[in-house]
């Protein structure tokens, strides 16, 4: 500190150039370091902005083509999804071929396309790899999420299974059937380091760079191959990282996760749950601003040397003069005296010739002033003589002033008598509010003062803080303290003159005053309070708001009557009264309701308040006559007795003190009432009031009853133009005539159904389109019953314009005038030719079949009923062919039921054209007929009928594709009298005849015979018995083991049903499974085998026992009636057998019915890990080709060729021939009923693997297998 004084010191002692020097070159350098500060912030401001602007519109072309390709590649893979058909998705093959053809959507897609099943197994991928090595993609999330999601799903980043391993995504979309459900799952992969994200890998700079992560700090990709897929960024080392996870877009600066000062830049993704993020070191973005920094501090330094030295030459030029007139001023310190003024030198600056007249104007004024000193000295001896004079004036003017003193006492008391006898209020108060002066008026009317003098020197809070302690009630007691408080400030801070409308309760009584209020001055003009005067005006306040409400109510009257000028509607009329009611201030809420049933009105406008206040009120009950109710002095205690449930709402929602309920009751239309609230009572209750608002609601009446006969009369004309629109347009023909039957007017219908114009019938009688169809008495009983009635109705037959004769319906109604006569005729009709020929085909197809147009069953019955009573009459035969198609159902599966239909119809005609013209042929229904044979003598000529039938039958059928089928027939035949003598007896028994020669084998004819009723009669006994055969425990399971030809060993066992009836014994299988499988129980009992095998071979299992392959047979009807793949499941589940121990046997005729869809159940039963055999092999018609798609693991060769083993030729060839086929597509071939060494010895010899049959065992009860297999 001491060292500054003394620099200070000696700077101070220092020459005025100098110093000014050194204030010079000290601005200079402040001015150029500020400058320096400020240019350095904004050139690094500047850059930044510049910066951020480009780093963010470089992210958001980024993030825009990332999104675009990811949004391309995902519309066109859900497009394609949906194109998919299910036959590609069930045939790998036809799925890699269509996949391989997507070369567009595959150019999308740079890590391929794959084809899954719902399973998740692969179907097909493109490209295609060969030796691909995970082929089931169920365990992976992208498959399970888009399994779960059942939507097209873009999956997290994972690393590529294929060579490579690059960073991918997967797109997938489900595929799904025309129901809905998911058949396969199309997904194409994209890889990360890829196009889609090739503008990621652009440099910022020298060492800027963008990078993609995801919402869980997963690094996707970054320039770094080391950091993708790492989460190595902890949370908070970079906190705008961090803050870009919670949803935040933008740029700033941070400290990444390595340390370094950056500008990051941040955008999110939308397909996906990424964020975009670029970093710049701040060291290598900020470059350019150190430079300038640099730049600028150089330009100012030179700057500021080159400034500071032309200075320094200027101020050496400004102080020489000043340096002059300092030598001037010492030499007049010398001799003061001696110099009246400076003289002046020649050439000086304007600025210092003023300083040199400055100083001698100076020094002239000093003179001035001696020589007025002197000159006052004599003027003071002159003043003490004449205040001398003064105080004796003085003392003679205090006696003066004592006598006015008593005068101006006498003038106080009478002022103050005269002002208590005004009835008008008056007062004086000081700067503090306290009373100097009052009257009587005052201290009577606001202050209830007990003297005259009490006032003085008190203030309005005092008399209003007394009264209101006096004062039982304090609602409303005393108010004015504070008005005249707040008056009085008013006018002492404005010094004017003021008036003031003052309206307040004193003791619960209103009291309105006009106030007039002044400053008050004292003598010296010196404000010293205030003055005032008062009048009471609350007689004429209150006519003053009685008669502003009434105006305003006037005022609501007109602008209602304005609106209902308008015609509105009654809703809006409602509302707009409301409305307007609470404009002016007077009521605080109004609604209008509408009458409900049990005298209660329903709100609908409201003004105030919401109708959603009055949701849970049921309404309100009007209780009032024409004149209303009106409710006063409600309050907290009383409103729920007073008030209705709508009312005590309101209340609870804005209190008020009155209300009232005014009835709108029209003429014509429905009524309403209006329901008003008011905080103040007497707005309700003046009659005034009252009375105009009696005739607002009896203007909103009538202008409801105005609204209600518009609306009528609206209605009225739309009626009788509907009327108008309905005669133009009906469809149904349309005359009017007068009461001589002239024709007035006709439709349009009338003229097309007619063919006659208006023009042409206007004028006529309706005679003009009479045809001679009906007689006279036909249309005089029409006209007696028009005159009796008025009307007529019914079929009537007239002719158009161009002959033609069509039936009508006709409808004639007479118009009465208002005498009672008749003024017109109306006559209504429909043409009914189309009907007509409706009935006619209706009745046609009531007796022949739609679509051979042969008879049907109905006619059938009729004709059959009179050929037997024509052979009655003449003692003649009548046969019965019933004709039934072999296979025809396969017909219809697999070309159609249209080309099934064109093949009905061809052996239709086919019949016809053989049969005499006097028998008949019929159609039953499906593809069954009937022939009818009439006049038969001998029975010969039937058996010819039937074989030639059989053989015409026989003769290839053409359908509409062009290929030629040929079917087989099977007949049945009875004959009238032999088998009955009444047609249901004779179609029953055809019937029964018919089935026995499907049973003979087909393509065959059979008569009806008694054993046939027999056999149907068992038939019946044994569905009956089998039907209960489960519940009753007559089914059982025996074993017939399975042999190892090459150990001898027992590996399995086929179970076999048996069923043991209490009343027909042991029932063969050959009876009763083709039975069962008619009746459908074959499902049931094909259940409880399944389960039954299982437990037992879990049994044997658990009892430790080697495991067996358990055989059991699969029906076709259960095969395809039932969930089989589901019943297999939940049976292995329930009983804990292993798959692989259980075999199901299926029939060749079962592979070959509905290919597709046995192959996919087959292919389901496999992936459960059970055994898959062909049972009886050889013996069905099936095309070989077809046994490489089914997933088969054993082949069972038919008895059939066993028998003759190995003598019979044939069968060792087909016997070889089975077992080659079996081995070469790598399957377990069994031979089954073997019953010799020698059939044993060759199965052997020609490579089969198994057998069963009697050589080993006949079928045997568990107990008796497991001894078996005791004994080796």
């Amino acid at each position: 500190m001491k060292v500054f004084m003394r620099l200070f010191r000696k700077i101070r002692g220092l020459r005025i150039r100098k110093k000014m020097a050194m204030l010079l070159l000290g601005s200079g350098f402040v001015f150029s370091l500020l400058v320096v500060l400020l240019l350095v912030p904004f050139f690094k401001w500047n850059l930044v902005t510049h910066l951020t602007a480009q780093q963010e519109t470089l992210l958001r072309m980024v993030q825009g083509d990332i999104d675009g390709k990811l949004k391309l590649a995902t519309n066109q893979l859900t497009n394609v999804a949906k194109i998919i058909p299910v036959d590609v998705v069930n045939d790998p093959a036809v799925a890699q071929s269509f996949l391989e053809d997507r070369i567009a959507i595959g150019a999308l897609f740079d890590n391929g396309l794959l084809l899954l099943s719902p399973q998740g197994e692969l179907i097909a991928e493109t490209p295609r790899q060969l030796q691909r090595k995970v082929v089931d993609f169920s365990t992976f999330p992208f498959f399970r999420q888009v399994i779960t999601a059942k939507e097209t799903t873009i999956s997290a980043p994972f690393r590529s299974t294929k060579d490579g391993h690059s960073v991918v995504v997967q797109v997938c979309a489900p595929v799904r059937d025309s129901a809905g459900q998911i058949v396969a799952v199309f997904s194409g992969g994209i890889c990360l380091d890829g196009a889609v994200v090739a503008g990621v890998r652009n440099k910022i700079g020298a060492n800027g760079y963008m990078y993609i992560y995801s919402y869980d700090r997963t690094i996707l990709v970054h320039p770094d191959p080391s950091r993708v897929l790492q989460q190595d960024v902890p949370p908070g080392s970079n906190l705008l990282f961090d803050k870009a996870l919670t949803g935040w877009d933008g740029t700033g600066y941070t400290v990444n996760s390595r340390g370094l000062e950056t500008i990051s830049s941040f955008k999110h993704l939308t397909m996906v749950p990424w964020v975009l993020g670029l970093n710049n070191p701040s060291d290598e973005a900020l470059l350019p601003v150190k430079r300038a920094i640099l730049i600028v501090i150089g330009v100012i330094t030179l700057l500021s040397i080159v400034g500071m030295a032309l200075v320094l030459l200027a101020l050496r030029s400004v102080t020489m003069p000043l340096e002059k007139f300092s030598a001037c001023l010492q030499q007049f310190d010398e001799s003061p005296n001696s110099m009246r003024y400076l003289s002046v030198p020649e050439s000086l600056a304007p600025e210092i010739r003023q300083l040199y007249d400055s100083f001698n104007s100076m020094l002239e004024t000093q003179h001035e002033q001696q020589d007025n000193i002197v000159a006052n000295a004599e003027m003071l001896q002159q003043r003490a003589l004449e205040l001398e004079r003064e105080i004796v004036i003085r003392k003679q003017t205090e006696v003066e002033l004592r006598k006015a003193s008593r005068k101006c006492l006498a003038t106080a008391v009478l002022l103050q008598t005269v002002c208590d006898n005004v009835p008008d209020l008056i007062w004086a108060k000081d700067l503090e509010h306290r009373y100097i002066f009052t009257n009587k008026a005052n201290n009577d009317t606001l202050l209830f003062a007990k003297t005259a003098d009490e006032p003085i020197g008190k203030t309005d809070d005092y008399f209003g803080q007394r009264i209101l302690d006096n004062s039982t009630d304090k609602s409303n007691v005393y108010c004015f303290n504070k008005l005249c408080s707040q008056s009085d400030a008013a006018v002492l801070a404005g010094e004017q003159p003021m008036r003031f409308q003052e309206c307040g309760y004193i003791y619960g009584k209103l009291i309105c005053l006009d106030v007039y209020k002044a400053p008050l001055y004292n003598v010296d003009g010196e404000l010293i309070g205030t003055v005032g005067s008062a009048r009471v005006v609350t007689r004429e306040k209150q006519l003053e708001l009685e008669t502003a409400r009434l105006t305003r109510l006037y005022r609501i009257l007109s602008e209602v009557n304005q609106y209902i000028v308008r015609a509105p509607q009654p809703v809006e009329l409602f509302q707009f009264v409301c409305d307007t009611l609470l404009t002016s201030d007077i009521f605080s809420m109004a609604w209008v309701g509408v009458a409900t049933e049990g005298e209660t009105y329903k709100p609908i406008v409201a003004a105030g308040f919401s109708l959603e206040d009055l949701m849970d009120s049921s309404g309100c009950i009007y209780p009032g006559g024409d004149e209303g109710k009106i409710i006063t002095e409600i309050d907290d205690h009383n409103y729920q007795q007073q008030l209705c449930h709508a009312g005590q709402t309101l209340y609870r929602l804005q209190p008020f003190t009155a209300a009232g309920s005014f009835l709108i009751k029209p003429v014509g239309a429905d009524s309403a009432v209006l329901v008003l609230y008011a905080v103040d009572s007497a707005l309700l209750t003046h009659a005034d009031e009252l009375q105009l608002i009696h005739d607002l609601v009896g203007n909103v009446a009538f202008a409801l009853d105005v609204a209600r006969q518009e609306f009528l009369q609206v209605q009225a004309l739309e009626q009788l133009e509907l009327a108008a629109m309905v005669f133009a347009s009906s469809i149904e023909g349309v005359v009017i005539t007068d009461a001589n039957e002239k024709i007035i007017s006709v439709n349009r219908a009338f003229c097309e159904i007619t063919g006659y114009s208006e023009d042409e019938v206007v004028g006529k009688t309706p005679r003009l389109i009479k045809s001679e169809h009906h007689e006279r008495d036909f249309y005089q009983t029409l006209w007696n019953a028009v005159s009796e009635t008025g009307q007529w109705q019914g079929e009537i037959w007239n002719r158009r314009k161009n002959g033609e004769v069509y039936p009508e319906h006709l409808s004639i109604r007479c118009i009465y005038n208002e005498n009672g006569e008749v003024s017109r005729y109306i006559g209504v009709f429909s043409d009914q030719s189309q009907v007509k020929e409706s009935e006619a085909q209706l009745e046609y197809l009531e007796w022949h079949d739609p679509l051979t147009g042969l008879p049907n069953r109905r006619m059938l019955c009729g004709q059959l009923e009179q050929s037997i009573a024509l052979a009655m009459r003449e003692n003649q035969r009548v046969a019965l062919l019933c004709l039934d198609l072999d296979n025809f159902k396969d017909i219809n599966d697999s070309f159609g039921f249209v080309s099934g239909d064109a093949l009905l119809v061809q052996m239709a005609q086919r019949l016809r054209n053989r049969i005499k013209s006097s028998d008949i042929v019929a159609r039953l229904g499906g593809d069954e007929f009937i022939v009818i044979l009439q006049s038969v003598e001998r029975q010969e000529w039937i058996t010819t009928m039937a074989e030639e039938l059989l053989l015409l039958m026989e003769q290839p059928f053409t359908l509409d594709s062009g290929e030629n089928v040929r079917l087989t027939t099977s007949i049945g035949i009875t004959v009238y009298p032999d088998h009955g003598d009444n047609t249901m007896e004779l179609l029953k028994k055809v019937d029964s005849a018919l089935y026995l020669s499907k049973q003979r084998g087909r393509d065959q004819f059979a008569y009806y015979s008694e054993e046939m009723t027999a056999k149907a009669v068992a038939r019946v006994e044994l569905s009956n018995c089998l039907r209960h055969a489960l519940e009753h425990n007559e089914l059982s399971v025996f074993y017939q083991p399975q042999v190892d030809l090459h150990s001898g060993n027992i590996v399995g066992a086929e179970a076999l049903m048996r069923w043991n009836n209490n009343k027909l014994g042991m029932v063969s299988p050959d009876r009763f499974i083709p039975l069962a499988e008619e009746l459908g129980c074959i499902v049931s009992m094909g259940e409880w085998i399944l389960r039954t095998v299982c437990q037992q071979g879990k049994m044997w299992l658990d009892a430790g026992r080697s495991p067996l392959r358990l055989a059991v047979n699969i029906s076709v009807v259960q095969f395809y009636h039932a969930d089989i793949v589901h019943t297999v499941a939940q049976i292995l589940a329930e009983t804990g057998y292993p798959a692989r121990y259980l075999e199901l046997e299926v029939t060749e005729s079962l592979l070959m019915h509905k290919e597709q869809e046995t192959v996919t159940r087959l292919q389901e039963l496999h992936r459960l890990g059970v055994t898959l055999a062909m049972d009886d092999f050889g013996t069905g018609y099936s095309s070989l080709s077809y046994l490489k798609y089914f997933p088969l693991h054993v082949l069972k060769i038919d008895k059939s060729f066993i028998d003759d083993l190995p003598h019979g030729d044939a069968d060792r060839k087909m016997v070889t021939a089975i077992i080659q086929m079996g081995q070469g597509l790598g399957m377990k071939l069994l031979a089954e009923g073997v019953e010799s060494d020698e059939q044993l010895d060759y199965l052997k010899e020609i490579g089969c693997d198994l057998f069963q049959g009697y050589h080993c065992s006949r079928p045997i009860p568990a107990e008796e297998f497991i001894a078996l297999l005791d004994r080796g």
